[in-house]
């Protein structure tokens, strides 16, 4: 059975998974622990958690929870700042490159946004395909490619454009790449599967706190219909 821990930042981001694995009429996931449930139909145990805001949050928890739960996967789900001109709110984002954006170790040799001494990511290029199967299913605008990570809510026209001048990234988020980095180190695959809230420009911030509908829902639709169609972990 495979194990896999399914992490957000926020506890609003994860709630939709866990309507999901508690809806009455649905037997098809159990709960057998704190925050873990097992799916006999589809074989797959997965564990859940809202790690906290940032980049110093999901690094430590993510080490924890590789310490204490060994998964063979990890998956980041939750909101994110749209990048790209053609971008729209809803749009759904997947991982397949991690930069951060905020860091620079002025090292020879060693280019901004990339950590001294990481390991290259890991990517699970076979289930990255079985989510955008999905995506494309669902209908939902989706788009795989580079995630870039800051410790800040992207809120400037002119830095998000010094950012997709540096990285051309597709989103910005505060915690994918940090994850991804930890994940690398311990050589677990990872994937991000964001949904755009907004386009992370000097309107970001009122995009953001007045969403009314619930595009949260997206990626753990994305995300459970993968699980329940792959079996390649």
């Amino acid at each position: 059975m495979s194990k896999i821990a399914v992490i957000s930042a926020l506890e609003r981001e994860l709630v939709p998974l866990m309507e999901r694995f508690n809806a009455e009429n649905d037997n098809t996931w159990v709960e057998v622990g704190e925050a873990v449930y097992r799916s006999p139909a589809f074989g797959h145990e997965i564990f859940c958690s809202a790690v906290g805001i940032g980049k110093v949050n999901a690094a430590y928890r993510t080490a924890e929870i590789i310490r204490d739960y060994g998964p063979q996967l990890i998956v980041n789900i939750g909101y994110a700042g749209g990048m790209k001109a053609d971008a729209r709110r809803g749009d759904i984002i997947i991982g397949d490159s991690y930069v951060q954006a905020d860091f620079d170790s002025v090292i020879d040799g060693c280019p901004p946004g990339v950590v001294p001494g990481a390991k290259p990511d890991i990517v699970p290029a076979d289930f990255l395909a079985a989510l955008e199967k999905q995506c494309a299913a669902y209908g939902y605008r989706y788009e795989t490619g580079r995630i870039a990570t800051g410790d800040f809510f992207l809120t400037d026209s002119v830095r998000k454009a010094a950012i997709v001048k540096a990285f051309s990234p597709l989103a910005f988020d505060m915690e994918s790449a940090a994850i991804a980095h930890v994940c690398a180190q311990k050589e677990i695959p990872f994937v991000a599967i964001r949904v755009l809230s907004d386009l992370a420009d000097d309107d970001a911030q009122t995009a953001f706190s007045s969403m009314s509908d619930p595009i949260e829902y997206r990626p753990v639709n994305v995300l459970l219909g993968a699980l329940e169609n792959f079996k390649g972990l």
